[in-house]
């Protein structure tokens, strides 16, 4: 099911430039053949690089200024910065054929811009939000581990952002944890135990992070393959 396939299936991609998806992992290979269940990469915009651009242009040398940025995310709180976006952008372009902000005309860059900073900002609060509110919202560091407590709407403290009961006080917590999904096609992950505090470790639960607010284990797998290989 899904990617895992022979390396060998793969070749018939191959005609089109396409051999791997990614296009550094072996097994993990998009070339469609009816009856079989394969998840697909993002298809092509049709759009080109704009060639008058400068080799390494983004959308931060004009459309996305600081001053910009800071108007619509006044608040913005780490990891979310200006930098840090500008650098992100850099390095996923250079890494991929389909860019970020370099394709099209000017038009197509400022829609494309528009439409991701519209969607980041909703999913994390306006670049306030590194993790979900009411999964992590409360959390403590232990000897420099994160621990969250998570929490449903009615126990959760929107102005402090503090828990009253959390969600794993008396069982386990299995949130955002398919376990059928295995590897490679997933992270591992089992029900968490809190403590007698409520509190679970961060790094075993798949709540939303990051600027989409990423979530689920096999969504975890899916993004790190995307972005890294």
């Amino acid at each position: 099911g899904g990617q895992l396939i022979e390396d060998s299936d793969c070749h018939p991609c191959s005609a089109s430039g396409q051999t791997w998806w990614p296009c550094d992992v072996p097994g993990l290979c998009w070339c469609w053949k009816d009856g079989t269940d394969r998840i697909a990469p993002a298809p092509p915009s049709g759009l080109e690089v704009d060639t008058s651009l400068e080799e390494h242009y983004t959308v931060c040398d004009d459309i996305l200024t600081r001053e910009a940025f800071d108007e619509i995310a006044p608040n913005a709180q780490p990891p979310y910065t200006y930098t840090g976006l500008c650098d992100a952008i850099l390095s996923y372009n250079a890494h991929h054929a389909e860019k970020f902000g370099v394709m099209g005309d000017a038009f197509h860059r400022a829609s494309e811009l528009a439409a991701f900073l519209g969607n980041t900002l909703h999913e994390s609060a306006e670049f306030e939000a590194p993790r979900e509110y009411l999964m992590c919202g409360d959390s403590k560091i232990v000897n420099g581990e994160v621990y969250c407590k998570p929490c449903d709407s009615g126990s959760y403290d929107w102005g402090t952002h503090k828990c009253s009961h959390s969600l794993a006080s008396s069982a386990g917590f299995s949130e955002y944890c398919q376990s059928s999904s295995k590897p490679p096609e997933a992270c591992s992950c089992d029900t968490v135990q809190g403590g007698g505090d409520g509190y679970v470790p961060a790094k075993e639960m798949f709540f939303g992070r990051g600027a989409i607010q990423l979530s689920w284990n096999y969504n975890y797998r899916g993004a790190s393959t995307a972005l890294t290989g």
